[in-house]
């Protein structure tokens, strides 16, 4: 027995203990106290039995004094590192929109003066909402609803954050069955959207050649506004081989079973990484988060090359400075490092939430949001890159080639890179970056849609995430077939 401790000291030390939980740090076994003094105490109240047998078991209705009880299935998961918090995080934040919807804001206010605003509102906007998400998540450990019993006025966010990633994973896979598609249909000699032989040609189809030429099929056609049919063949590709929408909302047209498969293969690949948890998904972001970054410095190396993409560079980097007087160039800023960074979707706070209470969170706090803003900057080098190079082999300068949202990514990144030799491993390299990328924002954006559950009925869900995880995925899947429609 150690000297200075008796019996009273150490029914003290407990009641001690008892008093300074609050009822969700007993759910936690969230306990500041040195497991030495509390095995010294057990051993006292308890000298004819082992202390390392009995456990300390946090109940949650238990109001016996000085007894915890622990089960394996109701305590939560930790990251088993804190690389593993900070790629999830990375890979959370960098979206696809960091290369398909900064570029085209980029260029819609300025160029090069669009991105003062947006350093201004990283700086004032996600910095401390980072470190607002991660202190919430990590302190309390429970998700993006359960969190909110420190304000139960509050909860309704939660709410809300759990319906927009839900509703958020809806679409976004299916264009990550888009990506999988054009994935596929990369892995052959020549890329379909390279030609104007395929059976979903028209005869307004054309091919973009350098030198300012073009190749088209169309020369028999006389009249002025032939020139308005005219669409390239990765316009057509997409238009009428991957979408074939239909006339109008009212025909539904059919299901497009090939996208249907992709968007099911996407959806089964997200349950087998989340199924078992983070610390498995928590390894595979060391490939899905490293991945695109070394694919944009190959991008980047490459397309820095091509004639004319001094002049898209110029295009991206010279500011017009006007610009800046313009409230929408800033509101559109705000709105941009907003949805660019994911923050109050809940995902930052759902991973903070798997942390040690002890862990240093103010690193991250400033890393991730600046490591999402240079990916954002960084992507529009590659983007500008290839937009002067279309230009250059169009004839025509750079704000006539850039299409905005998916066209970006499913139209203009298609064929410029159709034009680059040996363009079946550029396109293979591309779509798989997009598809690491898609993959990584849905670990968090599902897993808050998971944690929020478990932590609001841990007896009926913790111990079924597999379950769980394969029934909301499958949810999701089934309400995304209408987007694979015609």
């Amino acid at each position: 027995m150690s000297e200075g401790w008796d019996r009273e000291a150490a029914e003290n030390l407990l009641q001690n203990i008892d008093h300074k939980l609050t009822e969700e740090n007993k759910k936690m076994c969230e306990i500041e106290i040195t497991l030495d003094e509390i095995s010294k105490a057990i051993t006292i109240l308890k000298p004819d039995k082992s202390p390392g047998k009995d456990g300390i078991e946090c109940k949650e209705n238990s109001t016996s004094k000085g007894k915890y009880e622990v089960t394996q299935e109701e305590r939560r998961e930790t990251w088993t590192g804190r690389f593993d918090f900070f790629l999830s995080n990375v890979g959370y934040a960098v979206g696809i929109g960091n290369i398909w919807r900064f570029p085209y804001l980029c260029y819609k206010n300025g160029g090069g003066s669009f991105l003062i605003p947006y350093i201004t509102f990283m700086i004032l906007g996600a910095l401390p909402m980072f470190l607002l998400e991660y202190s919430l998540g990590q302190f309390s450990s429970n998700g993006p609803i359960s969190v909110w019993k420190i304000c139960p006025l509050m909860k309704g966010l939660g709410y809300a954050m759990v319906s927009t990633s839900a509703i958020f994973c809806i679409y976004f896979n299916v264009m990550m069955g888009y990506v999988l598609y054009f994935l596929y249909h990369s892995l052959t000699s020549v890329l379909p959207w390279s030609t104007c032989d395929n059976e979903w040609n028209t005869e307004f189809c054309y091919i973009s050649k350098p030198s300012n030429t073009s190749t088209s099929n169309i020369s028999s056609i006389t009249g002025n506004n032939t020139g308005d049919l005219k669409m390239s063949s990765s316009e057509e590709f997409w238009s009428y081989n991957v979408l074939q929408i239909t006339s109008g909302i009212e025909d539904m047209g059919n299901i497009r079973l090939e996208l249907l498969l992709c968007l099911f293969i996407f959806w089964f690949i997200v349950f087998l990484c989340l199924c078992k948890g983070i610390k498995v998904s928590g390894k595979i972001v060391y490939v899905t988060a490293i991945f695109p970054y070394i694919v944009l410095i190959i991008f980047l190396i490459r397309v820095v090359t091509l004639p004319g993409a001094t002049d898209g560079i110029l295009f991206y980097v010279v500011p017009q400075w006007d610009k800046l007087l313009s409230t929408k160039v800033w509101g559109e800023a705000a709105l941009q490092i907003f949805f660019s960074t994911s923050m109050g979707w809940g995902g930052l706070l759902t991973f903070a939430s798997y942390n040690k209470f002890h862990d240093n969170m103010y690193g991250n706090a400033m890393i991730v949001p600046t490591v999402n803003c240079g990916t954002s900057i960084f992507a529009g080098f590659i983007t500008f890159s290839m937009l002067g190079f279309m230009a250059l082999n169009k004839g025509t300068t750079v704000d006539k080639v850039l299409n905005q949202g998916p066209g970006l990514v499913f139209i203009t990144y298609p064929e410029a890179i159709s034009s680059f030799p040996i363009s079946p491993f550029w396109a293979v390299l591309f779509f798989l970056m997009l598809f690491t990328i898609g993959i990584d924002t849905q670990f968090g954006t599902i897993e808050t849609v998971l944690s929020a559950l478990t932590d609001e009925f841990p007896k009926l869900f913790r111990r079924r995430k597999v379950l769980l995880t394969g029934v909301i995925c499958l949810i999701e899947f089934i309400l995304g077939i209408p987007f694979v429609m015609q």
